[in-house]
């Protein structure tokens, strides 16, 4: 039905993508890992930037990640997940990142979060309600990403590409976010969630 209702744009089926594939979804978690965020990215590019995904090396930086699904579970004889830090191979990434309340790093990954139990904001440090990445892409284009948490762990990806990508989160966001596309021609817009957020979000009912 969302799709009926978005003939001009470019639906990705991520179901359809996911289908066949295994260990794409953290197994204490309720979000995707980062092979399954991967197979997010791989169709983004081909499908809506038109090129080949870039190549990223994985490290492993935490094997001790326990996530919503392991606490509500009392699962607690499974085996917990691996976090890992994924980068470009294809060039020297620089990046900027500017949070909501002033915060300026040059990683698009808290370390700081894996001494914490959601390990998960690792990723660009959890929710909030904007975040401001700056890279050396060169390619001269920009994202803005509306989007629930399954965004974080899929951007980091998508930063390799983009110049600039501003990340909302309606949820606390309350600006126009219209007043982000200052150069049309060289945005794309996403919308990254998961299907049942997105589709018992208030707030999307709000953009302008």
């Amino acid at each position: 039905e969302i799709k009926a209702q978005f003939t001009d744009q470019t639906f990705i089926e991520v179901a359809g993508e996911l289908s066949g594939r295994d260990n794409l979804y953290f197994k204490t978690d309720h979000h995707w890992n980062e092979a399954g965020a991967w197979v997010g990215y791989e169709a983004i590019m081909k499908q809506v930037i038109g090129r080949d995904p870039e190549r990223f090396k994985f490290e492993l930086v935490s094997t001790n990640f326990c996530g919503t699904m392991y606490s509500k579970s009392g699962a607690f004889w499974t085996k917990p997940d691996g976090i890992y830090k994924f980068t470009s191979k294809e060039k020297d990434l620089t990046v900027t990142v500017t949070y909501d309340d002033g915060t300026v790093t040059d990683t698009l990954f808290n370390d700081e979060r894996l001494n914490e139990k959601d390990q998960y904001t690792y990723y660009l440090d959890g929710n909030h309600a904007e975040v401001k990445i700056s890279t050396n892409a060169g390619t001269g284009k920009k994202a803005v990403i509306v989007k629930d948490s399954y965004a974080h762990i899929l951007v980091p990806y998508l930063a390799a590409y983009y110049d600039e990508i501003d990340m909302i989160d309606l949820r606390y966001y309350h600006s126009p976010v219209s007043d982000l596309l200052t150069d049309k021609e060289q945005t794309d817009v996403y919308f990254i969630y998961s299907l049942d957020n997105f589709a018992e979000d208030p707030n999307v009912v709000f953009l302008r």
